[in-house]
């Protein structure tokens, strides 16, 4: 009996980012490696397309966790290290803090600094 609770917790559990997904989780899934501004565009407008609000619905720390990064500087180190295109690393650096840092006070959410510019055209 305890291996079938464990098996549908685990289910459950693993089965959350799905449920979750998110604009800055989105960045993160698609965005690393990216190497030019074609790519960097699609992904974006694919993001987009998954989450309107972009940044401005996520709740800053929200993807800390027990698979989380620890913070946003070793979510950046993994996840942009391969990334050549500077506009895609920042994205992705952006993306990570947004998830991984802690917020600086309950119920902030991500603001995204490059909103205005046209980063997915």
């Amino acid at each position: 009996m305890h291996i079938k609770n464990f098996i549908l917790w685990l289910t459950i559990f693993a089965s959350y980012p799905a449920l979750a997904y998110n604009f800055a989780e989105c960045i993160l899934d698609k965005l690393p490696g990216s190497s030019n501004q074609a790519t960097h565009g699609a992904v974006f407008n694919i993001c987009r397309e998954k989450s309107n609000e972009k940044y401005t619905e996520i709740l800053k720390g929200s993807g800390r966790g027990f698979f989380g990064h620890a913070d946003g500087n070793s979510c950046v180190l993994k996840k942009a290290k391969e990334t050549s295109y500077q506009l895609s690393a920042m994205q992705i650096a952006f993306a990570c803090r947004c998830l991984y840092d802690p917020p600086e006070y309950n119920g902030q959410t991500c603001i995204n600094p490059f909103s205005d510019t046209n980063f997915g055209k």
